[in-house]
């Protein structure tokens, strides 16, 4: 028969076991937050240096700055494909990556990055139809092809955001360049008239889409010859750009604090 002493040195030893695989355990947790916590850090300073380093005085990035930031993005994307990492980030990465590629890597990026947001925002998320709106910005022959991805990222803001958000008014103006380029200047037109409805030309608006639909509608109007609703629209647009330029001149030389912002939904 089994002595009680035995079976306590045996339960002891077992807790001590157990006590030695637990402090293993709590701390090699600790060594990966800790190496998750360097590698957000790193991450957020790629992503930060990637955004804001590739502007010269000029404005014009120098070869040697477009490189630096590929070589970023390309590090800050290996550090978002590690175990564990956020998804949602590695589409961030992914993104901005995007917009310093080209061609076929251009869109393999941006379908990635739409594929995690989808799957974890869901397909009807605004996230994943700002990655639709930027797929369908390439600059190729494939009207047919943004025309489709244009219309879905269309239905996702007006079921998420509503139909007066400026992203609808924004999108339907890019709609309405398809259709130009698709020869239907009928359907164009009504898309930029939709477009200044939601989101009329006003200096204040920050994203100046109101202003794009009147620039896009005035190219219109000229291409057709309709000189007197062309001569109408020309003043109210250089009345809304000129207003808009004072702004940002009084912005820069610290004569108003900051740009109002036009109201709407985001």
């Amino acid at each position: 028969m089994i002595q009680r002493a035995t079976i306590k040195r045996g339960l002891d030893t077992c807790g001590l076991a157990i006590g030695i695989f637990l402090t293993g355990l709590v701390w090699s947790s600790g060594a990966l937050l800790a190496q998750q916590s360097d590698e957000l850090e790193r991450w957020n300073s790629l992503m930060e240096g990637s955004r804001s380093g590739a502007s010269s005085a000029s404005g014009i990035p120098t070869s040697d700055e477009i490189k630096q930031v590929a070589r970023d993005l390309e590090e800050a994307v290996e550090i978002a494909r590690s175990p564990g990492f956020p998804q949602l980030l590695l589409a961030d990465s992914l993104e901005l990556q995007a917009s310093w590629a080209g061609g076929q890597t251009k869109i393999l990026l941006l379908e990635e990055a739409i594929s995690i947001r989808s799957k974890e925002l869901g397909s009807d998320d605004p996230a994943v139809a700002d990655l639709l709106v930027h797929l369908a910005g390439m600059n190729d022959d494939s009207w047919r092809d943004a025309r489709a991805v244009l219309e879905r990222a269309l239905r996702i803001y007006e079921s998420s955001l509503g139909g007066d958000s400026p992203k609808v008014a924004n999108t339907l103006i890019l709609l309405g360049i398809v259709d130009l380029n698709d020869g239907n200047e009928l359907e164009a037109e009504q898309r930029f008239r939709e477009a200044l409805v939601l989101c009329p030309a006003r200096p204040d608006d920050p994203e100046g889409i109101g202003l794009n639909a009147q620039a896009q509608l005035l190219e219109l109007l000229e291409r057709q010859g309709r000189l007197e609703e062309l001569e109408v629209l020309r003043r109210e647009f250089s009345a809304v750009s000129d207003a808009a330029q004072e702004m940002e001149r009084e912005v820069a030389n610290g004569e108003r604090f900051e740009k109002p912002v036009a109201g709407g939904n985001p």
